[in-house]
């Protein structure tokens, strides 16, 4: 199925009204009809309680208080990220220890500033794929049914080998 933004609910999380504005005009040219911005980590987590999203684009370097990475953890701890959805860091630093720490928290992936319109939409396309073929496996991880995690992964990989790494 083609990925579209369109009946998707976007937050941006980044502290500069520039990238805000020059990621709004990408997202609503694509499609993109409700985007949501927050500058701060607060305030993110304010419309994460409001609202469940879709896709989350958040900077990893947010200023005061936490960053993206942390902001991750404290979403997912307090379960106001659906399992469907794509969590993305944005970032200009691509100093090994932010990478790492970023791929350690296993967001759904993150991109480099700067970056253009046909990247995000080739690695959001990408990483929505993968979530709907892992959805039933991440329901069971996420409901603590290991055994039904499992058993969906050997289901996967004997159906198609390629599913290996993923599992």
């Amino acid at each position: 199925m083609m990925f579209s933004y369109k009946n998707k609910k976007i937050l941006i999380v980044d502290d500069q009204q520039a990238f805000h504005v020059m990621l709004k005009t990408i997202l609503t040219n694509q499609g993109a009809k409700n985007i949501t911005f927050a500058d701060n980590a607060a305030s993110a987590v304010r419309c994460a309680n409001l609202h469940l999203f879709d896709i989350y684009l958040v900077d990893y370097n947010l200023g005061v208080g936490k960053n993206g990475i942390q902001l991750l953890d404290y979403l997912r701890n307090n379960n106001l990220i659906p399992i469907h959805a794509l969590y993305f860091i944005i970032t200009g630093d691509s100093t090994i220890g932010m990478v790492l720490t970023a791929i350690e928290k296993a967001p759904d992936d993150y991109l480099m500033k700067p970056f253009s319109p046909t990247q995000l939409f080739n690695r959001l396309a990408k990483a929505s794929y993968k979530k709907d073929i892992l959805i039933d496996i991440l329901n069971a991880l996420n409901e603590k049914n290991y055994t039904q995690a499992i058993f969906l992964c050997n289901e996967k990989i004997q159906k198609e080998s390629k599913f290996s790494t993923l599992c």
